[in-house]
C-alpha cells in the first residue's frame, strides 16, 4: 500500500506538472498573438531585447524629448550627453571614408568621428552644423548629398570624411561657435553644410523668453543652470530623475535570464513602463 501511495503521488505530481507547463506555454502563445495584435508585427527576441536595452541605457523613451537638452558646454552652450552611441550605421557608400565608430564619449557630438580632423590627400572633410534637423540630415541623408558631389570633377576618386557638429535644439550663434571651437583646435573642413532657421524663430518664444533669458542664449537655459533657486523646480528634477531610474531598473530586471526570453514578461514589462514613460512625460510637461 504504501508503494501505492508513492506512486500516486507521483502521477499527480507529474499531472500537476505538466498542466503547469502546459498553461505557461498557452500563455505565451496568447502573448505573441496579443503582441501581434497590438504592435502589428511578430514578436522577435532580438527586437524586445534591443528595446530593452535601450531602456535600461537612457531611462526614457529613444523619441522622448528632455527639457534640458544634453549637459552644459563652457563655449556651446550645452553637447550631447557624453557615451552616446548610434543606433546603427547607416553609412555604406563606397565613396564614403569608412564610418565605423571612433568618436571620443568627451567630444559631445553625434558624430561618428572625432570632431576635429586634418586634411589628407584623396580625403573631403564635410561638417554638418545645425539643430535637429541637421542631426537628422547627417543620418539619413547625407549619402544623397555625397553621391551628387561625388560626381562633381574636382572630387572625383576622393573619400568623403563627414563630421557632425549638430545638435537638438541648437540655433545661432551655437553652430557659429561650435565651427569656430573645432577650428580653434586646429580641426579642418573642406565643405560646411549649415541647416538652420526654424529654432531661431520657435524657441526663444516658446521657452527663454518665459524666464526673461536673453534671446541668443541657448535653448532651456534657464533649465540648465536657473533651476537651483526654484523650489518647486527641484521637485519636479528629483521625481524626473526618480521616473528615470525605475524605469531603467524594470528594464535590466526584464533583461535577466531566463525573463528575457518570455514573450509574457516582455509585456508585462512594456506595460509597465509604459505607466512610468506616461507619468515622465507629465513631470516634464510640468517642468516646461
Amino acid at each position: 500500500m504504501n508503494t501505492g501511495r508513492k506512486l500516486s503521488r507521483r502521477k499527480r505530481l507529474a499531472f500537476t506538472a505538466i498542466v503547469l507547463v502546459s498553461l505557461y506555454l498557452l500563455l505565451e502563445v496568447v502573448s505573441l498573438c496579443a503582441y501581434r495584435m497590438h504592435y502589428g508585427r511578430w514578436y522577435t527576441w532580438s527586437a524586445a531585447a534591443g528595446e530593452r536595452a535601450a531602456a535600461a541605457r537612457s531611462g526614457k523613451p529613444e523619441a522622448m524629448p528632455d527639457f534640458a537638452t544634453g549637459v552644459i558646454h563652457p563655449y556651446l552652450g550645452s553637447v550631447t550627453r557624453p557615451g552616446w552611441r548610434p543606433d546603427d550605421p547607416n553609412f555604406k557608400y563606397p565613396f564614403l571614408w569608412p564610418e565605423e565608430f571612433t568618436n571620443r564619449p568627451f567630444d559631445g557630438f553625434p558624430s561618428r568621428r572625432p570632431v576635429v580632423e586634418h586634411r589628407a590627400p584623396g580625403v573631403v572633410i564635410v561638417g554638418i552644423f545645425g539643430g535637429s534637423v541637421a542631426e537628422v540630415y547627417y543620418r539619413q541623408g547625407i549619402q544623397v548629398t555625397l553621391e551628387k558631389l561625388a560626381k562633381r570633377a574636382e572630387y572625383h576618386g576622393k573619400k568623403f570624411l563627414v563630421v557632425c557638429l549638430a545638435g537638438g535644439g541648437y540655433k545661432q550663434p551655437q553652430q557659429l561657435m561650435a565651427l569656430n571651437y573645432v577650428l580653434a583646435q586646429g580641426g579642418q573642413f573642406d565643405l560646411v553644410i549649415n541647416i538652420d532657421g526654424f529654432n531661431e524663430v520657435a524657441l526663444h518664444a516658446a521657452e527663454n523668453a518665459k524666464k526673461g533669458v536673453f534671446p541668443i542664449y541657448p535653448r532651456d537655459w534657464y533649465f540648465l543652470v536657473g533651476q537651483i533657486r526654484d523650489a518647486e523646480m527641484l521637485k519636479l528634477l528629483g521625481r524626473k530623475t526618480s521616473l528615470e531610474d525605475r524605469i531603467r531598473d524594470w528594464a535590466r530586471f526584464f533583461s535577466r535570464r531566463p525573463l528575457s526570453y518570455s514573450p509574457a514578461c516582455h509585456l508585462l514589462w512594456r506595460a509597465r513602463s509604459r505607466v512610468l514613460e506616461r507619468q515622465l512625460h507629465e513631470t516634464i510637461a510640468a517642468a516646461e
